[in-house]
């Protein structure tokens, strides 16, 4: 009778264990990953980038930030894009050069089931020609399947820019900052 009394207690013992880490450590939940389509980048996104613009004889650091709009079926514009870079000179040391706003920087994009893309931004064959006076390729992937960030690399065709880049979704309504 003791040996069936202990071994219910050891059962039960053991039972409870089990309950305790089931409960304390449940097993995760997976969510299904659905994947990317060109549908994931829609919308206003702010950009920024940094990088290097190369000439015949020297290489200068440059940033640049823009409005990209993505339409959700593979073409986007660019507004209110600005350059900043600078031209390494031996006195008095770094030097702004011109910076200018420039608009209507267009493109296309692909966006694939794993989440990385690529877009271009043709150069025109009549002026005005895009800032960089050459095709941009870039290359990435969104941060999250939501498509609300993207980050990647970008190089121009005439190989004299590379630049990394992160792009945040712009949030759209009523911003009520003093309410």
């Amino acid at each position: 009778m003791k040996r069936t009394i202990i071994g219910l207690a050891t059962m039960l013992v053991v039972f409870a264990a089990l309950l305790v880490l089931s409960v304390a450590h449940p097993v995760r939940r997976v969510r299904a990953h659905t994947g990317c389509t060109e549908a994931t980048l829609e919308g206003t996104y702010g950009l920024v980038a940094s990088g290097w613009y190369y000439d015949a004889t020297e290489a200068f650091p440059g940033n640049f930030s823009m409005l990209v709009t993505f339409n959700g079926s593979g073409a986007f514009t660019g507004d209110e894009l600005n350059i900043i870079s600078y031209e390494l000179t031996p006195s008095p040391g770094i030097q702004p050069q011109t910076g200018s706003p420039f608009s209507n920087v267009s493109g296309t994009y692909t966006v694939n089931t794993d989440c990385s893309y690529t877009f271009t931004i043709p150069n025109p064959t009549t002026p005005p020609h895009n800032p960089w006076n050459a095709t941009i390729h870039a290359y990435g992937v969104t941060v999250d399947t939501g498509g609300d960030e993207i980050m990647g690399n970008m190089y121009s065709s005439g190989l004299n820019s590379t630049a990394t880049f992160d792009a945040k979704r712009v949030a759209t309504g009523k911003w009520n900052f003093f309410e």
